[in-house]
Parts: structure tokens; C-alpha cells; sequence
């Protein structure tokens, strides 16, 4: 805990990223140190944003007066207080700040020359245009701001997840109590990253006034769950805040940045009211909403990497296996085989993957023991819990879409069993567990130019087979035509073909 003027500055774990993976958005966006002087800058390409980079250009910035506090994005003692909000003034990046909008970032101080935000809890969809902001931290939080001075410029880069969506089924009503869940069957297979609600009549309320999808004007209180009532997308909670959205809007985007799963063409899911699913207040819960129900769902292929790698639960008894390919590591699938673990004398809590009920203690790490799978640990933490799944299920999937984990052929990792990894309550423990793994890695070529209308096709850039949006043939490549309405993620958008 680092204590500074009495105020609670929280650390940050920010990530860092090669200059290649950021899109420039905005040179020179400027923000003050009070009086609401937020700078704004605007997206140029649509997707879920995760991370933001911020490159100081000019001026200096303070919390207090005189020359001593002045830097390029905080108040002195490596104390930052950037902030990143939607246009509503709900707060982006980063994760989580102080009460007076500071935290500290390992790696950066407030006289950086940049910085970089990421939030693993909430990646928001944005669209072409749409503009965010840039606030001081005292600023945005209105306090302690009126000894602040001074103006810091930056320019404003972005990592962008492109996403695709498609409609799953029209018209899924949910309602506000009494279990009225609303249901819908995927259409597609493969990995479930995000899903899109599109209003289309209705009302949801828990106590007074009316909305499309929450508790009041902000809190949103929309669950996906699977068959077995487990949250999916985006927490286990009962509302939420997202920064582009309210709980009147037209459209939602819901994701999970820690996790997202495996599913299967068929499989049915479920939308509900926060309060309905947690039975929390529902007594004067009352209304249905409709919406038409679309997902992006990534294409996923599995391919064996190793058989029969064994780990037990004590004793440093981890696995080894290699990797067999190139590319972006995704996604790894567990295969139970044979054998099983326990935290304890007692059998009862012999398990394939955790110590019995729902939490699983499985980690993959590399070489140095550093854990790299799953993404939602911090610290020395190893115990989890997966939608759907079990520590005695046959198979689990483990991802982390915040950090891509970049992987070739002859890449040695580790198979852990939790306690036996950090030494913590192991000596009771026994067994061993043997699995097949498997991994999803990436390895096709990523469009440049996914729907962005400013100038990314153009004579000068010409586009390839599958990107635009184009306006002409002379936006295409060699002999290629620009087409209409083709793009495969829809929007009327049209691609080179």
C-alpha cells in the first residue's frame, strides 16, 4: 500500500506492447489540471479497445501550485493521474484509481515520456467516430483541484480487437423476476468472445422509472449465463457500469476480458436480469425487454501439441510440453486421461483438475515458473472457477484475451497443480493427473483494413482480398474489384475481391 498525502494511490499492472500493435487516433490532444478541461480525441476504427498508449508532446501538468508538482501526467512521487473515460465520464482506463483519480504504474512514473493503460476487467466496443476522453485526475474527481495548474499534450494511440458479428436470434425477451430468463441457441462454433444486444421493445425496472436494461440511468443489469445459470459475460455480479453505454441504450456490447469460452453450434444460453438470476430486491422488479441477439464467435482449432502430460499435486511435480507451431497462442485445452489430485488425505476431494466442487488449480507457466495461463490470476493466487466447467470435468480451456501470447515451435511450458507451484498447504496433498494438450494457435494473416472509412483503402494503399471499406475498383489491389455489402462483418461495408 503506498500512502501519499493521505489519499490511497492504487497500483496499476500495465502491459507492455510493441509499437506495431497501436493505431494512431489523435496528435496532440490536450487536458488541464481542473475546471472540467478534459481533452477529447476520436476512434477511427470500430472494435473492443483494450489498451491505450499515451506519448506526452507537451506541457506539464499539476496538483498543487508552483513548480514542484509539475509532469507529463501526474503530481510528483511517480503519483499519475491520467485517465481515459467514455464520453459519459465513465472511467476506461485504467482499472482502478484512488479518490483523488490517482494510482501508480509499474514501470511508468508521472514524468514519462509515455504511458500505457490497459483495464483486464472491462474492454468497451467503440465505433468509427466516436469520441473519448483525456481527464486529470483531481479534475475528474473534483477534489483538492483548486491549486492545479498547467497543460499536458499528448498524442493518443490505441489497440483495437476487431470483432464480427452475427445474428444469433431475434426478439430474446427477458424479464425482472420469477426466473423469466431469456433464452437463445448459438448458431456457430468456436470461441465466444463478445455479444451484442440490439434493443427491440420492452421495458426492465427494480424499483422506479424504466429502462432498456438495468437499474436506474446507469447500472446495467444484463447477465449471458449458460444452461447451468453461471455468468459468462461480463462478471458475476448483479449491475454493472460500462463506459459507452447506459442502461437506455439502443444497443450493448458485453464481454468478459479475462475469459472467453469454447462453444458449440446449438448450444443453448441465457440473458438475464441481474436481480432475477442473484434473487437480490426482486420483489418490485417488474417489465420484459427484447432485443435481437448477435455474436462474435472466432473460428477454433484445436490441434494436439503433446500426449499424456502428467503433473502431480506436491513435490514439484509439474508437466512438460512443447509447443509444435509458430504464431499467437490462444487458447489450450486440457483432455483428461487418466489418474487424479487432491488437496487432501481424504479421497472425497480427488478431482482431475482442482481439489473437488467447482474450483480448478491447474496453471500453465513457462520455464521460470512465470504463469501465463489463465489470464484472470494475480499474484500468487491459483485457485479459479470456469463457466460450465468442474474440477472434475473431462476437458477445460484456458485463455487470456487481454495478453496475446506470442509462441514457436520447440516452446517448453509447464503444467502445474496450484498449491505445488507456490508451496502452499501441499504436504497433504496427492495423486497425480495425466492430460492430452491441445492448443488453438494463430497463425492467418489479420486484415488491414477492417470497415475504417478514412482513407485506409486508397490508390496510394491498396487493399487486399477481404479488406475495405473500399469506394473503387483503384482501392483494390492489381486486379481486383471493389465489391458491395461483402464485407464479412457486415455494416453495408464493401471489400476488395
Amino acid at each position: 500500500m503506498i500512502i501519499w498525502a493521505c489519499a490511497l494511490i492504487l497500483p496499476v499492472f500495465g502491459h507492455h506492447r510493441k509499437v506495431a500493435d497501436f493505431q494512431l487516433q489523435q496528435k496532440n490532444v490536450c487536458f488541464g489540471a481542473k475546471d472540467s478541461k478534459f481533452g477529447s480525441f476520436t476512434i477511427k476504427k470500430k472494435g473492443i479497445i483494450t489498451t491505450v498508449k499515451l506519448v506526452h508532446r507537451s506541457g506539464k501538468i499539476s496538483c498543487y501550485g508552483g513548480s514542484g508538482g509539475l509532469s507529463n501526467f501526474g503530481c510528483n512521487q511517480n503519483r499519475i493521474e491520467t485517465l481515459i473515460t467514455g464520453d459519459n465520464n465513465q472511467i476506461m482506463f485504467p482499472e482502478k484509481v484512488g479518490g483523488r483519480g490517482e494510482y501508480v504504474l509499474p514501470g511508468y512514473t508521472d514524468n514519462s515520456h509515455e504511458i500505457v493503460l490497459d483495464n483486464p476487467n472491462n474492454n468497451a466496443y467503440v465505433s468509427i467516430g466516436q469520441h473519448l476522453r483525456i481527464w486529470y485526475g483531481e479534475d475528474y474527481k473534483k477534489r483538492g483541484e483548486g491549486d492545479n495548474q498547467g497543460r499536458s499534450c499528448v498524442d493518443v494511440y490505441v489497440i483495437i480487437r476487431p470483432v464480427q458479428f452475427k445474428i444469433q436470434k431475434e426478439k430474446v425477451c427477458f424479464g425482472a423476476k420469477d426466473s423469466s430468463y431469456g433464452t437463445f441457441k448459438l448458431r456457430q462454433s468456436g470461441t465466444l468472445t463478445d455479444l451484442k444486444l440490439v434493443y427491440k421493445s420492452g421495458y426492465v425496472s427494480c424499483r422506479s422509472g424504466k429502462n432498456h436494461w438495468g437499474c436506474g440511468d446507469r447500472d446495467i443489469s444484463l447477465l449471458l449465463t449458460g444452461t447451468d445459470d453461471r455468468v459468462i459475460f461480463p462478471k458475476n455480479v448483479v449491475s454493472y457500469k460500462l463506459p459507452t453505454y447506459n442502461a437506455n441504450s439502443e444497443e450493448l456490447v458485453i464481454n468478459n476480458p479475462n475469459y472467453n469460452p469454447v462453444v458449440k453450434a446449438g448450444q443453448e444460453l441465457r440473458l438475464w436480469h441481474g436481480e432475477d438470476l442473484k434473487n437480490h430486491w426482486e420483489g418490485d422488479n417488474h417489465g420484459t425487454t427484447c432485443a435481437d441477439v448477435y455474436a462474435a464467435i472466432r473460428p477454433t482449432q484445436f490441434k494436439l501439441q503433446e500426449s499424456r502430460v502428467c503433473f502431480g499435486a506436491k513435490g514439484s511435480s509439474y508437466g512438460r510440453f512443447k509447443i509444435k507451431s509458430n504464431g499467437i497462442l490462444r487458447s489450450l485445452k486440457l483432455q483428461h486421461k487418466s489418474g487424479q489430485v487432491k488437496c487432501s488425505r481424504n479421497n472425497k476431494y480427488l478431482s482431475n483438475f482442482g481439489c473437488g466442487g467447482e474450483n480448478i488449480e491447474v496453471l500453465i507457466t513457462t520455464i521460470h515458473d512465470k504463469v501465463v495461463l489463465p489470464g484472470t490470476l494475480k499474484g500468487t493466487h491459483y485457485r479459479y472457477q470456469l463457466p460450465g466447467k468442474t474440477s472434475k470435468s473431462k476437458s477445460i480451456v484456458l485463455n487470456n484475451p487481454i495478453d496475446e501470447l506470442k509462441v514457436k515451435a520447440g516452446d517448453e511450458f509447464r503444467v502445474w497443480y496450484g498449491e505445488d507451484r507456490y508451496n502452499r498447504g501441499e504436504n497433504d496433498n496427492g495423486g497425480e493427473s495425466c492430460v492430452d494438450v491441445f492448443a488453438d494457435i494463430y497463425t492467418e494473416y489479420i486484415p488491414r483494413c477492417q470497415g475504417e472509412d478514412n482513407d485506409c483503402c486508397t490508390a496510394d494503399k491498396p487493399c487486399l482480398k477481404g479488406e475495405g471499406d473500399c469506394d473503387s475498383d483503384k482501392h483494390c489491389a492489381g486486379n481486383l474489384k471493389c465489391g458491395t455489402n461483402n464485407c464479412p462483418w457486415g455494416d453495408k461495408d464493401d471489400c476488395c475481391m
